[in-house]
């Protein structure tokens, strides 16, 4: 794990949810806090399935949400959420069936630090698609990586999005395999796809190209 991440889930969440069932959190609001939402399993076989965050915002936060398991449990549904944060806006560790739709993804940290948007490792089947990552002009951040597929986490597809940011577009590791990238708009022509590992990834990007615009 992330070590600025573990230092950040040491401090009290806004919302902890801790072996729950199907857990929602809607139009809810968080300001200015270390974590937003703090949705984790410690159980080794059979931890709680289903997770719904929509309508909701999460600003001036270090970590937007953070979802951690330790079984590959299914059903995560993050949709119309306004997400404005320093270091992490969406940590997901060890989930399956995951669905990031429509959310407006802000960075708050004008630092050297990198930023993640969206940050997923040890996860599968996921679809990533309708959202927009924007800067607002006074915290342009060279180093933010809007969506980040980290190791061991497969069959994403990332498509219909929008990305007005600065930085890296996606970023995929090497032992993310398995994933599809598609029909996205860059309206930042400076924006780039990087993939860690290409032999091995098995990424398919099928863009027409990088950027919007005529």
């Amino acid at each position: 794990m992330d070590q600025k991440l573990k230092i950040y889930i040491k401090l009290p969440p806004v919302f902890h949810l801790e072996e729950t069932y199907s857990p929602k959190i809607i139009n809810s609001y968080c300001w200015s806090a270390q974590t937003g939402a703090n949705i984790i399993s410690k159980v080794e076989k059979n931890g709680p399935e289903g997770l719904t965050i929509s309508q909701s915002k999460f600003v001036e936060t270090n970590v937007g949400i953070r979802i951690d398991f330790k079984t590959k449990e299914p059903e995560v549904y993050l949709i119309n959420n306004h997400i404005n944060s320093r270091e992490f806006g969406i940590f997901i560790n060890n989930r399956k069936f995951i669905f990031i739709t429509n959310n407006l993804m802000y960075n708050g940290n004008k630092s050297n630090k990198t930023y993640r948007d969206i940050y997923i490792v040890n996860s599968k089947f996921i679809s990533i698609m309708n959202n927009i990552f924007h800067n607002p002009s006074h915290t342009l951040h060279a180093d933010r990586v809007a969506i980040w597929l980290g190791s061991k986490t497969e069959g994403a597809l990332i498509t219909q999005n929008l990305f007005n940011s600065e930085g890296k577009a996606i970023l995929i590791e090497k032992g993310a395999t398995n994933n599809r990238i598609t029909n996205n708009v860059y309206l930042n022509p400076d924006l780039k796809i990087y993939d860690m590992d290409p032999p091995n990834n098995k990424t398919v990007i099928d863009e027409i190209k990088l950027q919007g615009g005529e």
